[in-house]
């Protein structure tokens, strides 16, 4: 135990392999070494050998706590095996009483690797009740619906971050114009990219001034439009 406080894994490796490879401990302390001995596998980027550790404490199991779950799906995961991390990591955040941020975002990498959109919208959805202040889960949220082709959903989702004050980087600002370009709402979208110069979040170059005159000639407003590209051409002659 000293010696994974530590964070002296090799350490704690080499006292516990041997012990639970001797399976000389009562059952109940067999399995916890086991589990132990897994955890110490997974950080120490053994991640196949701590498979095969999970391998032999699981079976005949009807459940496993979380922690167990996460560490199976951290395995996989790391392996590459993403199709068949995300049960586990699925198992564990639900059976978690209050599972921490990090298990939700291995589910949610795992989904999109896997492209199982619709599953991490839901994942997301779920995080997003326990931490609504965090703007990587709105924005993941947001491609999420977009990468399943529900371009409302993702609109409504970018729009409701632009109200509640969390759009500040200039990828949220062009992706929530583009949001509402496509569906067909271009007003809002130059309002946005407006703003967004006006403001900061979004660099007052000749192309995102180009951008903006595109989106109102779009929107109908050539008076703004060419107020734009005048604004444009003076960004290109101070770049």
């Amino acid at each position: 135990d000293l010696a994974i406080a530590r964070g002296d894994y090799a350490s704690a490796l080499g006292i516990l392999q041997p012990v639970v490879q001797q399976n000389v401990l009562p059952p109940g302390e067999q399995r916890d070494a086991q589990l132990t001995l897994a955890k110490l596998y997974v950080s120490s980027n053994q991640y196949q050998a701590a498979v095969n550790v999970m391998r032999s404490w699981m079976s005949g199991q009807e459940s496993a706590p979380p922690d167990a779950l996460i560490t199976v799906a951290q395995a996989y995961a790391e392996l590459g095996q993403c199709r068949v991390a995300v049960p586990y990591a699925k198992r564990a955040v639900e059976a978690a009483s209050a599972p921490p941020p990090e298990w939700y975002q291995l589910l949610i990498s795992c989904q999109y690797e896997s492209r199982d959109y619709a599953g991490a919208v839901d994942a997301l959805q779920s995080v997003l009740s326990r931490y609504p202040g965090q703007v990587q889960y709105w924005q993941q949220l947001g491609q999420a619906y977009a990468q399943m082709g529900d371009i409302s959903k993702a609109l409504a989702v970018y729009a409701l971050m632009y109200r509640q004050g969390m759009i500040k980087q200039q990828q949220d600002y062009l992706t929530l114009a583009s949001l509402y370009v496509q569906n067909n709402v271009p007003f809002q979208a130059a309002q946005v990219l407006q703003e967004g110069l006006q403001s900061g979040g979004v660099t007052a170059n000749d192309a995102n001034y180009t951008l903006l005159a595109s989106v109102w000639q779009d929107a109908g407003d050539t008076e703004r439009a060419v107020a734009a590209l005048g604004e444009a051409a003076k960004a290109s002659r101070s770049g």
